[in-house]
């Protein structure tokens, strides 16, 4: 059987799931990273006051959200890397910007906690 013209070969068939698993890695990161900003930015600043709540259990939040955001961002480029991805490198720059960003964060959260 014939795609275009090409045979498929066992290493391209095998890699289809590969890819595909590597690009649901991928939006689960994206994923995460958008419930991350709904969460830090549009709920916790207006429901936990309302709540009466205190600054700590959002930094407290805010932290875990970051690390789990980081994690998943570590996961999907050691995924894509695996799989010898195509864009593998361009995915790694933007998720190495990313990364620095949820460390700068984690940072910050956990010196605004070692200060309380």
């Amino acid at each position: 059987m014939s795609i275009h013209g090409a045979t498929p070969t066992a290493e391209t068939i095998a890699a289809v799931p590969a890819t595909q698993k590597a690009e649901r890695a991928f939006g689960f990161s994206l994923l995460m990273s958008g419930i991350r900003c709904i969460i830090v930015y549009a709920i916790l600043p207006f429901v936990l006051p309302l709540l009466g709540m205190t600054s700590q259990v959002t930094v407290g939040v805010s932290l875990v959200i970051d690390v789990v955001a980081l994690s998943a961002l570590l996961y999907s480029v050691r995924k894509f890397w695996r799989v010898d991805y195509r864009y593998k490198r361009q995915y790694t720059a933007i998720a190495v910007v990313a990364g620095m960003v949820l460390v700068a964060f984690i940072a910050l959260d956990i010196a605004v906690l070692l200060n309380q």
